[in-house]
């Protein structure tokens, strides 16, 4: 089956790369690059290869809109209200697109999602605290498992601290959570929670 190619290759690629000296000292293992899960919830996890300090944040991407209302004096103002994004109909090239965050192609024309519609910015909205984690040996993994997760974007970013806590390098990854109900029907695995879990386990038993 597909979903299952897709995770022998995912877990071979990883094993090449962190054969490779050159190899990033902080790497993003899950969510996936532009990647869809179906869950409620979302795992987290940063593959750690040198004694290195990182700070992981999450965000929602919300879309916005301005709306009218009525103050207090009686006086109508606009204000923006912020929503979460409809990613239902979202494809894996969709987010790659958006978080490739160009809006006009070389032609100076709008860069359309497979919906029609054209790719816009979202607001970056923190769920929950920052976290700090500090990596004293050799390969670590700081892992979380975020729970009530709702449909939306959501952006993934690490940074990777110096000894003074300034921020060295960043790299992030955009995911599309979507419904359960939603997902294809090959995908045995119950989504790619299960498959970042083997992989994880994976790279703990060989770097041990």
């Amino acid at each position: 089956m597909r979903s299952a190619k897709r995770i022998i290759a995912i877990i071979l690629s990883l094993i090449m790369l962190a054969s490779v000296s050159a190899f990033a000292s902080a790497a993003i293992v899950s969510p996936a690059k532009s990647s869809i899960v179906y869950s409620d919830s979302l795992l987290v996890s940063v593959k750690v290869s040198d004694a290195e300090n990182i700070r992981v944040t999450v965000y929602e991407k919300k879309d916005s809109r301005q709306i009218e209302i009525v103050n207090d004096k009686g006086i109508a103002e606009k204000r923006t209200q912020y929503f979460s994004v409809d990613v239902k109909d979202f494809t894996e090239d969709d987010i790659a697109l958006i978080a490739a965050g160009r809006l006009l192609d070389d032609n100076n024309e709008p860069i359309l999602l497979s919906t029609g519609a054209a790719v816009k910015r979202y607001t970056d909205f923190t769920v929950g605290e920052a976290e700090t984690f500090k990596n004293e040996t050799g390969i670590s993994f700081y892992t979380k498992q975020l729970s009530d997760v709702k449909p939306g974007l959501y952006r993934v970013k690490v940074e990777l601290l110096d000894g003074d806590g300034l921020v060295k390098s960043v790299s992030s990854h955009i995911v599309a959570v979507k419904e359960k109900e939603l997902a294809p029907q090959e995908d045995v695995l119950s989504g790619q929670q299960n498959a970042v879990t083997v992989i994880q386990n994976l790279l703990k038993s060989i770097f041990k």
